[in-house]
């Protein structure tokens, strides 16, 4: 028996050809899809890298701010200085947001309506601000590719499917950060600058408080209060002079510690030493020890660093007075070449240009080399950075 089949190859001719049209469709709009995705994702993260850069931009001025606020005495002024401040950080933030691209645009613009002010406290929550009864530690940005700012992104493939354009934005957040500087680290990234001069801590805290010197005097720099340390009533004897390694050195050794900063075989002595860090040192004990002499080609050396930033060490006096007068007053003990004082406090200041003394101003001082009271800075306003702080960490992104 012969079986036949038959085969209409007339009814299966161009079958295929229904479906890989379907495909394709398909495929070309994954692809679209695919290309476009893409394109969204890359500029919204040239977007975010935007917005961080200035968001931390932003924070430096504020930093500068809250010094001169806490300096300020005068309600009015103070606002004065905030809103300063805000001006600049919006100024400092717009022009780093100018220096990146997304998306074909070469240069963002930042809207002022997309920075915003606030407070970020000890857990990281944060509040928005308004107003100037408050000095902001915070500032939030927001970076648009929309309408409203370097226009909506253009997609390649959507327009088939009638979609042209999409919004974008990204928002950051970042806080300024300081405290108590107690100590540093054991390998400094730089030799650290710290002034070989000390003052007295009292009398720094009266000037913060009131702009004032111990003989009531008045002295301003660029429309902020400055304080003579050298000469100073506040140190007798040797006038503050400071050795910084815990062993008695000369005129040239301090005069390089200006000029070239302070190594970390210094720093590992005052450790060894049990100097610091401040908040572990003996509190019975005066054993910082001064040096003497204290000569012109020393003070000249440090005028010719105005402008620059210092760590300026603080003393507490071995007998206080409020006349600073002998023997009542005395601002450490022994005498000659074995003078020591305790010292229990650094803070950040500026030299002010002088002319045969030394003048200094409180300053934001950001050094990755300072270690702080408790371990870890922590957002300015709160735990140990309140009132005036001088000691900042590098600005952390908060959001």
């Amino acid at each position: 028996m012969i079986f036949k089949f038959s085969c209409n190859r007339r009814q299966r001719r161009g079958a295929v050809a229904p479906m890989a049209a379907l495909l394709a469709a398909f495929m070309i709009g994954m692809v679209a899809f695919a290309v476009d995705l893409g394109w969204m994702v890359l500029v919204k993260s040239d977007l975010q890298n935007a917005a961080d850069s200035a968001a931390l931009a932003g924070v430096k001025p504020l930093m500068d701010g809250y010094v001169q606020y806490q300096l300020t005495v005068l309600p009015s002024a103070k606002v004065t200085v905030l809103n300063t401040a805000l001006a600049n950080a919006r100024t400092y933030a717009k022009r780093y947001a100018g220096y990146n691209a997304a998306g074909g645009v070469n240069s963002l613009t930042l809207n002022d309506s997309d920075i915003e002010f606030g407070v970020t406290d000890a857990s990281g929550a944060y509040t928005a601000i308004s107003g100037t009864s408050t000095f902001p530690n915070t500032i939030k940005v927001i970076l648009r590719r929309d309408s409203s700012s370097n226009g909506a992104l253009g997609l390649y493939f959507a327009p088939i499917f009638g979609i042209t354009t999409v919004s974008l934005n990204a928002s950051a957040a970042a806080c300024m950060y300081g405290g108590t500087a107690n100590s540093f680290v054991s390998n400094p990234t730089a030799n650290v600058s710290v002034l070989p001069i000390t003052y007295d801590k009292d009398s720094w805290q009266i000037f913060t408080l009131t702009g004032l010197d111990p003989d009531g005097r008045l002295t301003t720099y660029n429309g902020y209060p400055a304080l003579q340390i050298y000469p100073s009533i506040k140190a007798p004897g040797n006038f503050g002079q400071l050795s910084l390694d815990a062993s008695h050195v000369g005129a040239s050794v301090e005069i390089d510690w200006v000029n070239n900063g302070v190594a970390s075989s210094d720093i590992s002595g005052l450790k060894n030493a049990n100097l610091i860090p401040l908040s572990s040192h003996d509190t019975t004990k005066w054993d910082w020890q001064g040096d003497t002499g204290l000569k012109q080609s020393l003070i000249s050396a440090i005028n010719a660093k105005a402008g620059q930033q210092f760590v300026l060490p603080l003393f507490n006096p071995y007998s206080d007075s409020p006349t600073y007068t002998a023997p009542s007053y005395s601002a450490g003990t022994g005498q000659g070449s074995n003078y020591f004082f305790q010292i229990t406090q650094f803070v950040g200041i500026v030299i002010v240009p002088s002319n045969g003394n030394v003048i200094v101003q409180p300053v934001a001082m950001v050094d990755a080399n300072i270690t702080y009271t408790g371990g870890s800075p922590v957002p300015v306003g709160t735990g140990g950075a309140t009132g005036l702080v001088t000691t900042f960490a590098a600005p952390k992104l908060t959001q």
